[in-house]
């Protein structure tokens, strides 16, 4: 190919890329939408709610320290997960 061809070329190619990325962007974002002031109170309701008292950092304490004894893995379960990823890993390797 001659220079003029190979340079339009490039700039097609980066005016697609560009364009497609541009256009990507700007679809992942969240469109601004008109609401009425009703909606807008109805959507906003959580942001209004009551406060439910100061946190108590011991009390939370105990709590999640209690809870926690149900989602622990029992030792056979822990065994599986030791297994299953150890099996993974050779996988990975070969």
């Amino acid at each position: 190919m001659n220079k003029k061809y190979t340079q339009w070329f490039w700039f097609i190619g980066g005016f697609t890329l560009g364009f497609t990325l541009i256009a990507i962007g700007h679809a992942s974002t969240p469109k601004a939408s008109v609401s009425t002031p009703a909606r807008k109170s109805s959507a906003l309701s959580e942001l209004r709610a009551p406060k439910t008292g100061t946190p108590e950092m011991e009390q939370d304490f105990a709590r999640l320290t209690s809870l926690e004894s149900r989602y622990a893995e029992s030792s056979e379960q822990q065994k599986k997960l030791k297994t299953a990823t150890a099996r993974n890993a050779r996988r990975v390797r070969n």
